[in-house]
């Protein structure tokens, strides 16, 4: 599934790289992280889950 995270507008990659290294430390499963300046405000996480 893929899910939208509402961060704060210019803070999506700084955000989308402290989401990747908790799951890294944390086991938790997520496939991807998308952080574009097309979709300001939101990352896209792709992930089994909503849980993970």
């Amino acid at each position: 599934m893929i899910y939208a995270i509402r961060t704060t507008t210019g803070q999506e990659k700084n955000v989308a790289e402290f989401l990747a290294s908790k799951a890294e430390k944390e086991r938790i499963e997520i496939y991807s992280i998308l952080a574009t300046e097309d979709l300001k405000g939101y990352l896209l996480v792709e992930a089994p889950n909503r849980g993970a």
